[in-house]
């Protein structure tokens, strides 16, 4: 499995904005150059996974625990290879339905950071979504009315730390994702609590990560798992 991405930058601040993964038939190793001839491709997309943020993503050429502006990356770059980091390394071995295909990884918030769901964070992007004040550039948002999903699946990864009540600009912004995704895809999985039905949990919009801590620390990779079982993906709680 390689990752492929694309990388701006605004006001100093570094966000991922597009995202795949490329799923190697056994001893095949994609080029760059035909990564981008792929993309390029009607179908070559299978679906695509929906994750909080890109964490600290880094292109192989450069190294994850340092800030791209300090190793003056060329934002110029119109793809660049990636290292695998934890998030994407959980699907590794789940996706072999999808050998020679593309799966697309979108995020909820493409800011280019390593922790963005404490609660400061959220707020930040609470009161950029409520209008008052532009905490990070709103370009690179991605609004219901403009986010568009290609494939045969969505499945949902983006967590459940903010809700309607703490959060009520972010979760409208989610949800307004969630029933674009439901109008494009007929085919909608997640992870859930085993103590919701899956309508419940998508009612408040909480789908399990695909790493946890504590007691899901083991239950979502098994969980995850069991979802990538079919294809298209199921909805199974953990």
């Amino acid at each position: 499995m390689q990752a492929f991405g694309h990388f701006t930058c605004k006001k100093k601040l570094v966000y991922r904005t597009q995202t795949y993964l490329y799923i190697n038939p056994k001893d095949q190793t994609l080029s760059l150059e035909a990564f981008e001839t792929l993309l390029a491709q009607d179908n070559s997309i299978a679906g695509t996974i929906m994750l909080f943020h890109p964490g600290n993503s880094a292109p192989l050429t450069c190294e994850m625990t340092t800030s791209l502006l300090e190793q003056n990356f060329d934002f110029t770059t119109a793809f660049s290879e990636l290292h695998l980091d934890k998030a994407l390394l959980a699907f590794e071995g789940l996706l072999k339905a999808y050998e020679g295909q593309l799966i697309e990884i979108k995020t909820l918030f493409n800011y280019n950071e390593a922790n963005l769901q404490r609660k400061n964070a959220l707020v930040k992007f609470d009161t950029d979504l409520q209008g008052s004040k532009v905490n990070y550039d709103v370009n690179n948002y991605n609004f219901s009315k403009k986010i568009i999903f290609k494939g045969h699946f969505i499945f949902f990864a983006w967590g459940e730390k903010f809700d309607e009540v703490a959060f009520p600009h972010i979760f409208a912004y989610a949800s307004g994702i969630y029933k674009v995704a439901t109008q494009q895809c007929p085919h909608i999985a997640f992870i859930h609590n085993p103590n919701l039905t899956p309508e419940e949990s998508a009612s408040i919009l909480h789908f399990a990560q695909p790493l946890g801590m504590g007691n899901l620390k083991n239950k979502l990779p098994k969980a995850l798992k069991k979802a990538f079982k079919t294809n298209p993906p199921q909805s199974v709680s953990w």
